[in-house]
């Protein structure tokens, strides 16, 4: 077959009206003309089902013909929901474009959103249905123009079905909750179960009757609906009391209170633009029914608004185990209320309010991985962090269920604060140690680690550099050397010890200090400064310096004797007395070995 005039199908134009308009376009007595021609046999299914055969026989092309069937395949999707036997049209759409719309078959679709109006499906002039067997879309059989009929305003109600079905959404002003991304086929059975089971006093006809199979009888059908919604959400939370006061009395859950008309609301709830009504119904519940709440799929739902969650909610939202909070109720420390469940089972629910204080308090406080990596310190210095009273640790907050683990979060805060301000400007020199670094094992003494952190948390000691994480802040060894009294006595002497040592004046090991050129560490005995010497410090001392009184001993003589024979070499260190007198003066081993050279030199030139 050779058709005279083909075209494209309309983006939202339904597949068998496509293949209707195209026969009516060449003058066709009607698509079984079509059907022939493709397959012999008189139905849609030989249009629809085989795009790539109809593109070759009718010369169409293949696009066309895939789109017929994909709008037909959404038809399909909604099984008994599928309009037959009649069209219904809407007489505005037929004014802007002659084509059949796919949302038009379904049985439920009762006006158009676009133009508020009722659709159409009997002839204004003969009252019979418009078939869909008649030549032309635009006209009935009689010879009736429907775009000529004069159109029916629709109700909010209507409107409200309409546009949840046609487009996904539906917002009516002062009508029903406001809908969003709806699936046609879940707004399908929303609306069946509110108009099928309006009554509460009625027992529910069944849920696989047939659809109304006339626009009339659908708009009984949907004619609860104009109450039921109106003024959303008071009426519908209205209905929902009245089922809940004349259900079973013995009924502890919704789903035996409430019975079929809940139970098919509540096949809904994975679809989250049908919530407000499982909302509504989960408020209503709690202020007035004496059961328990959230033991089905519903429980997130009603939950999200509830006042009062059952322990096993309230357990995950507190983020421990079940057995954990059961365990505290037990113990006095949660506060609950008891509620009925079957014939002798009990439940608890506790107040949000009250998970809420719970879930706030447990924040304070954090693990001791958590406070580990977000002070960059490993586990022991934190250990010692918290020995040294700087960081709060509770050892028995599993006991208390206000407390989320061992550490105090405000102390890491306050403690990152103050290492943040107690920085010095001040490039030092000198070997360098980091917080994460520092040790009992480096250190070898506990309580000196202790009063060398409490003294970097109070900002005795600064840190020379202070970027990254707390740990990574550097100190001077020498400044935090001087809290270490136990591990400085073992590797070195006092200042006494090192007197009796040498056989030096206690007050030149002092001076030589004081001017520099003996090494030493400040740190604290028994609450007092002190100075401690290394052997590797003393080393170098005596590597640059000789006393004085080592020579003088060594040559038979005074050390005031000798310091007026040295002539040129410089005496250093000397500790001056209130008389003017000098003691415990320091020789450069270097200018002992230049006057030696100079002295052989001279004894060379004249022999």
């Amino acid at each position: 077959m050779t058709l005279i005039h083909t075209f494209a199908p309309q983006p939202d134009e339904s597949g068998p009206g496509y293949y209707r308009r195209l026969a009516s376009a060449n003058a066709l007595s009607s698509w079984k003309d079509l059907a022939r021609h493709c397959g012999g046999r008189t139905t849609f299914g030989v249009l629809l089902a085989h795009p790539e055969h109809v593109s070759r026989s009718l010369g169409l092309s293949l696009e066309w013909c895939m789109q017929a069937t994909a709008q037909d395949d959404i038809a399909r999707t909604w099984r008994g929901l599928r309009r037959h036997c009649r069209d219904a049209v809407c007489v505005h759409c037929l004014r802007e474009s002659v084509s059949l719309r796919t949302i038009w078959e379904h049985a439920q679709m009762v006006a158009c959103p676009s133009h508020s109006v009722l659709l159409r499906d009997a002839c204004p002039s003969r009252h019979t249905a418009l078939s869909c067997g008649r030549e032309h879309i635009e006209f009935c059989e009689c010879g009736f123009d429907l775009r000529a009929a004069m159109p029916e305003t629709a109700t909010p109600a209507q409107l409200w079905v309409s546009s949840l079905l046609a487009r996904g959404s539906a917002i009516v002003e002062s009508f029903g909750p406001a809908m969003h991304d709806a699936e046609c086929i879940g707004a399908a059975r929303l609306i069946n179960a509110l108009c099928r089971q309006a009554d509460p006093a009625v027992i529910a006809r069944r849920s696989n009757a047939s659809a109304p199979s006339s626009m009339q009888e659908l708009v009984a059908f949907l004619r609860p609906l104009e109450n039921l919604l109106a003024n959303w959400p008071v009426n519908f939370k209205s209905h929902v009391s009245e089922r809940l006061r004349i259900g079973p009395s013995d009924g502890r859950t919704l789903n035996s209170r409430l019975g079929s008309w809940y139970q098919q609301l509540r096949k809904l709830s994975d679809h989250k633009s049908f919530h407000p009504f499982m909302v509504a119904i989960g408020q209503v519940a709690e202020a007035e029914f004496d059961g328990v709440l959230g033991l089905d799929a519903t429980a997130k739902i009603i939950n999200e608004k509830a006042t009062s969650v059952l322990l096993l909610e309230a357990a995950k939202r507190i983020g421990v185990p079940y057995t954990s909070l059961s365990h505290y109720r037990r113990k006095g420390a949660l506060e609950c209320k008891a509620i009925r469940s079957g014939t002798n089972g009990v439940v608890y629910q506790v107040t949000v309010d009250e998970v809420n204080t719970i879930i706030n308090a447990r924040s304070l406080w954090t693990t001791e991985d958590a406070a580990c990596k977000s002070l960059g310190v490993p586990p022991g210095v934190l250990g010692h962090l918290c020995e040294a009273n700087v960081i709060a640790r509770d050892a028995r907050w599993k006991e208390d269920l206000r407390k989320g683990g061992p550490i105090e979060v405000t102390s890491i805060a306050r403690l990152t604060d103050r290492m943040q301000r107690s920085t010095s400007f001040q490039e030092g020199g000198g070997r360098r140690v980091k917080l994460r670094e520092l040790s009992a094992r480096q250190v070898g003494d506990k309580k000196a680690l202790a009063r060398a952190l409490q003294a970097i948390a109070s900002g005795s000691v600064l840190a020379v550099k202070a970027e990254g994480l707390v740990g990574d802040h550097e100190f001077l060894w020498d400044d935090v050397a001087k809290h270490y009294a136990r591990p400085m006595l073992d590797q070195g002497q006092t200042v006494q010890a090192l007197s009796e040592a040498t056989g030096y004046k206690h007050e030149s090991i002092l001076s030589w200090v004081s001017h520099g050129l003996l090494k030493s560490y400040d740190v604290l005995l028994r609450g007092q400064p002190c100075r401690v010497v290394t052997p590797t410090q003393f080393a170098e001392f005596r590597r640059e310096y000789v006393p004085l009184s080592d020579l003088a001993k060594e040559m038979g003589t005074k050390s005031s004797a000798l310091a007026q024979q040295l002539g040129s070499i410089q005496i250093v260190g000397s500790q001056v007395l209130p008389g003017g007198r000098r003691r415990g003066g320091l020789v450069r081993m270097a200018d002992l070995a230049r006057a030696a050279v100079q002295k052989q030199r001279v004894d060379g030139a004249n022999p």
